[in-house]
This record gives C-alpha cells, structure tokens and sequence, in this order.
C-alpha cells in the first residue's frame, strides 16, 4: 500500500471539500487499522475513529456519527456483510465502503441489498479508494 506524499497532498485538498469529516475503520487487522488510520489522518479527515471489531463498531454506533464507514469483509466474529444487517436494523443509513481481498459471491448479492454499501478491492490506490468515498458520501 505504498503511496506517495504528493498522492495525499492533492487528496487532500478533495478530502477538504467532500463531506467527508469523519471515518470509523473497521478491520481485525492492526496494521490495516493503524495505516488506514494515519492515511485518512495525512488526508485532512478530521475524526477517524478506528476499531478491531464489528460488534466494537456497532456499540460505539450508538452514541457516535460518522461521515462513512470504511470496514473488512471478511473479520473474526461478525463479517462485514453481517455489520451493515445490523447498522441497517438500527436505522443507521451512514455510507459504508466495504474492503474485501476476495469477497465471495453471496457477500456481495447480501450487500447489494443494503443502501449506500460499496465493495473494494484490496489491494488498493489511494486515489481510486478516496473516489469510492467520495462517490458514497455524496450519494448519502
């Protein structure tokens, strides 16, 4: 996942511009969790909130906002198809981008189900991630 500082410098300013304020990330890997982290971070996002679980996510869902959610698919305990089920019960309609490496046919039909809810490849582009984000936080 490298990526260069001009990348991030010229995200940045679109990230400024976006509705785009506040990220929870989601992933039951540390290091992806900690990248993402200082990446939304370098990106201007003002709040980015990170946690190592779905069920964490969900409980913290209760009394926070988030301008998206960025969260794996594939996780120990609940997945990420699971987590958007129970977000959508809550009535919580926040845009959530979904980081998959393999996501499986039935996960994605599961997730298409689900308004403002898009797949993403990993590895990934910077650019072509904060696109996505973009793209789902302006659809919200």
């Amino acid at each position: 996942m490298g990526w260069a500082h001009g990348t991030v410098t010229a995200r940045h300013n679109a990230v400024a511009k976006s509705n785009i304020q506040s990220v929870l990330v989601i992933d039951d890997e540390a290091s992806v969790l900690e990248i993402l982290g200082e990446l939304f971070t370098a990106l201007g996002v003002s709040r980015v909130r990170r946690v190592s679980s779905a069920e964490e996510a969900l409980s913290i869902l209760q009394t926070e906002r988030f301008s998206i959610i960025v969260s794996d698919y594939r996780m120990a305990g609940m997945d990420g198809v699971a987590f958007v089920e129970q977000l959508r019960g809550t009535g919580n309609r926040t845009p959530v981008l979904m980081l998959s490496g393999a996501p499986d046919k039935m996960g994605v039909i599961r997730a298409a189900g689900h308004d403002a809810v898009d797949f993403f490849p990993k590895p990934f582009e910077i650019h072509t991630l904060m696109g996505a984000m973009e793209r789902l936080a302006q659809a919200a």
